[in-house]
């Protein structure tokens, strides 16, 4: 009988130094989530390759107006695309981005978001850019 109780606590003791923890997964890690969160990011939303100097400038005209009562065309975005949303009364919610890429060791993108309420008459009543800078590579 002793040396059954003995066996046992020898038993108690190694099973407490086995490792039970899970195996790490072999699935590819969840997507980030959106980075946008002031506007409208839809995925669908075509994205532009241009300069650094043509975004910021570009979301500066956006945020301060400039663009307000322009057409898309008129406005010196009409080399742009845009993804379109239906609103009321007629309006579209047009989504676009432009992103350029600076690298050094490490490369970084500067992305902007644009949206634009546009009119019946195909003219701009509002717009709101959101900008991003993240390390692409």
């Amino acid at each position: 009988m002793r040396i059954q109780i003995m066996l046992a606590g020898i038993f108690c003791m190694l099973t407490a130094c086995v490792s039970y923890a899970p195996k790490p997964s072999t699935l590819p890690p969840p997507p980030p989530p959106m980075p946008f969160v002031a506007v409208w990011a839809p995925e669908q939303a075509p994205a532009i390759k241009t300069s650094w100097e043509k975004v910021i400038t570009t979301m500066k005209a956006c945020n301060g107006g400039a663009l307000e009562g322009k057409t898309i065309k008129d406005a010196t975005l009409a080399d742009m695309k845009f993804y379109s949303k239906p609103l009321e009364g007629g309006k579209t919610l047009q989504a676009g981005k432009l992103y350029s890429l600076y690298a050094t060791d490490v490369e970084f993108t500067t992305a902007v978001m644009l949206n634009l309420t546009v009119g019946k008459d195909g003219k701009i009543q509002e717009c709101l850019a959101e900008k991003i800078i993240y390390q692409s590579k």
